[in-house]
């Protein structure tokens, strides 16, 4: 019973996130981009953010002047291939706030995120939203882990109402 013990506990530290990110950051349109520094703004808080985590930053940022609202952006596809290439490597992907992820309400967002989370990737904002997952069976210990129904994203549903606020809102 010892030796598995060691070994689970040995497996349990494999699954545990790695401290990389890569970094999101969108605005709505390339005039938006050069009239004022919301790339700069949302860069400095991310960076900040992974160092307040010491969280290692992989790439240069994605830089994207796009609509939200459409689910398929030349940048945030570009990362999605980089996390999948890279899966296993990397721990999050920061953003400066839900909006800069999407515009496309609560639909897209959980897409856009659940799509993340298959690659093993966890999704973080530098407004603190976004909160990481529990596992609300821990009394069983080691018995629940594994079981998807075992873990819960507290800020699940205010994130998804907070999306679809921002999606009525002009960017």
């Amino acid at each position: 019973m010892k030796v598995f013990r060691l070994i689970f506990h040995s497996m349990k530290e494999l699954k545990e996130k790695p401290k990389t990110c890569v970094i999101y950051c969108r605005v709505s349109s390339v005039g938006q981009a050069q009239d004022n520094d919301s790339w700069d703004d949302q860069t400095k808080a991310c960076i900040n953010y992974a160092k307040q985590y010491s969280l290692k930053v992989l790439t240069e940022p994605y830089l994207e002047a796009y609509t939200g609202r459409a689910d398929s952006r030349p940048k945030l596809d570009e990362m999605m291939g980089y996390l999948l290439r890279n899966k296993g490597k990397v721990g999050y992907v920061i953003v400066y706030e839900i909006s800069r992820l999407t515009r496309g309400g609560s639909s897209s967002y959980t897409t856009i995120t659940n799509n993340i989370r298959e690659l093993g990737v966890e999704v973080r904002d530098t407004f603190g939203f976004i909160q990481k997952e529990i596992n609300i069976m821990e009394a069983y210990g080691d018995l629940a882990d594994g079981y998807k129904f075992a873990k819960k994203r507290p800020s699940k549903m205010p994130e998804q109402i907070y999306a679809q606020v921002k999606e009525d809102q002009v960017d």
